[in-house]
């Protein structure tokens, strides 16, 4: 029998070990973000892969990009700057970024400012 230790336990129920707050883990952000796709095109989340680009494969127009940014950022409680946005071509581009905030990590641009 295994036994948990402290920090253990705050792992195995999904909980940061500084502040106790729950994490949301990356397969929950894919999920989430696939629904959102395929909720505001009206698709199938089986339709969907990484790769999918907002503009190429759904032909997705400024205004659907804007809902989705808002969308995003009230779901996962982050800013995503205009600069971010314009860089956001793909889902996966969507999830490395919110997988990015949600750990603390600066944006490139964050890091290319304090240079």
């Amino acid at each position: 029998m295994e036994v948990l230790l402290p920090e253990s336990l705050f792992q195995f129920f999904g909980l940061n070990l500084i502040s106790g707050e729950p994490q949301i883990m990356p397969t929950e952000i894919e999920q989430m973000i696939y629904g959102f796709v395929s909720s505001h095109f009206g698709l199938s989340s089986a339709s969907l892969s990484g790769e999918t680009s907002f503009k190429e494969d759904l032909e997705a127009d400024s205004l659907d990009i804007v809902e989705m940014t808002i969308r995003v950022e009230e779901a996962f409680g982050v800013t995503i700057d205009d600069d971010e946005v314009v860089n956001l071509e793909t889902i996966s581009d969507v999830i490395a970024l919110i997988e990015k905030s949600k750990s603390g990590m600066p944006s490139a641009e964050a890091v290319q400012e304090g240079a």
